[in-house]
């Protein structure tokens, strides 16, 4: 944890774009994927809000 708070650039930027998609995963492979990528572009979420429970 502590090296990922040294890093810089693009580095933070892959590491956020990875956590998002482990977040963002199960949340959208639902029959419902197209409201819910609708709700993920046009509300404003916290990062507790998609889970898999939802």
């Amino acid at each position: 944890m502590i090296a990922s708070l040294r890093a810089t650039g693009m580095a933070l930027d892959v590491l956020s774009c990875f956590q998002g998609w482990q977040l963002l995963d199960s949340w959208l492979t639902t029959p419902d994927r197209q409201a819910r990528v609708r709700r993920l572009l046009t509300e404003q979420l916290l990062p507790a809000d998609p889970h898999p429970a939802n």
